[in-house]
């Protein structure tokens, strides 16, 4: 199966672009959730929500939907370990409906294996599939020892343009999540029907994906998410 969506629902420039210019805001969600079958949250990563906001997500989403949420930054910037207590409060009310839990480390956090160690600890802790994204360079100078359900998050963007970078993780992992940055610019990268049909192809090798675009300007993430909806149909 594969889940395909945006980085975020409610963005304002969205409208008139993606969005009706005439639908109201509180119908965004409801629009967004007729062309895609997966959303991820953003906005955990800033706040843990009130259990009544995530029970409004669970509600207003499709039975066949998956939502997946981005670990507080609390812990990921800062270490606060104390958030994992109430992320695992999130994850319950979400219940069926979750994808993946994404953790993303900071540029400034190099290759560490006793830190990777670390972080696969917090992530089994969760009780759910995880992806790890890593910003700094030396994370993909070798294969990472990770498995079941943690895995390295597959990125697009101006560091690294090419999927070939991830062949080395079909066959180990079980599901693939894969986050479009954008590669000449972060999130302002349009992608050419050529670079989808290459990440297609590594996506395809899995029997799940997680796909998500995060380059939310100009309405550009929606246009390529429906693209990459139509390269990964059978």
């Amino acid at each position: 199966m594969m889940w395909v969506g945006c980085s975020g629902w409610y963005y304002p420039h969205w409208r008139g672009i993606f969005y009706p210019d005439d639908l109201k805001k509180s119908k965004w969600f409801e629009y967004y959730c007729r062309h895609f079958n997966t959303v991820e949250i953003n906005s955990t990563f800033y706040r843990i929500p009130k259990i009544t906001t995530v029970r409004g997500w669970v509600r207003k989403t499709p039975e066949d939907f998956r939502i997946s949420l981005k670990m507080n930054k609390q812990l990921t910037h800062m270490g606060e370990r104390s958030v994992l207590k109430d992320f695992e409060e999130t994850v319950s009310v979400v219940g069926e409906k979750l994808g993946c839990v994404l953790f993303q480390f900071p540029p400034s956090l190099k290759r560490d294996e006793e830190k990777l160690n670390e972080i696969i600890e917090m992530a089994e802790r969760l009780g759910c599939r995880c992806a790890i994204e890593f910003r700094h360079r030396s994370w993909f100078e070798a294969p990472l020892e990770l498995k079941g359900d943690v895995v390295m998050c597959f990125v697009s963007s101006p560091q690294i343009r090419s999927p070939s970078v991830f062949d080395e993780y079909v066959g180990e992992y079980t599901y693939a999540y894969v986050r479009f940055h954008g590669t000449s610019r972060w999130y302002r990268h349009l992608y050419t029907a050529d670079e989808l049909k290459e990440w297609a192809e590594l996506i395809r090798k899995f029997d799940e994906g997680f796909v998500y675009f995060n380059n939310d300007f100009n309405a550009y993430a929606p246009k390529n998410a429906l693209q990459m909806i139509e390269l990964l149909k059978d």
